[in-house]
């Protein structure tokens, strides 16, 4: 039962939604940090506002990786639906990210980014889980 579950879970971080999935977190993470970085450097733009549409972009980006490579999502008819709800669920997780990280931190008295470490595991399988089967469906 053990061998079994261990080798299914093995099947599924190998696999190309998986793989492409966590690719697509980390191109949004890099276009983060390459947009709130000009903005603030190069254009002196406050650091919240440069925050703010860096996260932005990141979402956009992350959407339209997701939809078209992800889970290779080519329709169009519903991509206005998808893309309210993936931001809905992305501010949902940034928040539940917010409130978890802080009962962690105060509470269980983890290590700030153990704690993270901790959370973004979780938010990473739950996200796909909700994106495969809630956003991106077929």
């Amino acid at each position: 039962m053990i061998k079994k579950s261990f080798k299914e879970f093995i099947d599924y971080i190998t696999s190309k939604i998986f793989i492409r999935f966590c690719i697509s977190g980390i191109t949004g993470i890099v276009i983060w940090a390459i947009t709130i970085f000009i903005l603030k450097e190069y254009t002196n733009l406050w650091y919240l506002y440069s925050s703010m549409i860096a996260v932005a972009m990141s979402y956009l980006a992350g959407f339209i990786i997701q939809k078209y490579w992800v889970f290779e999502n080519k329709g169009n008819e519903k991509i206005k639906k998808q893309f309210v709800v993936f931001i809905l669920t992305s501010i949902g997780f940034w928040g539940a990210n917010t409130l978890f990280l802080f009962l962690f931190v105060n509470f269980l008295h983890l290590n700030d980014i153990v704690a993270q470490v901790i959370l973004t595991t979780i938010w990473l399988f739950t996200s796909l889980i909700i994106s495969k089967k809630l956003i991106f469906n077929k």
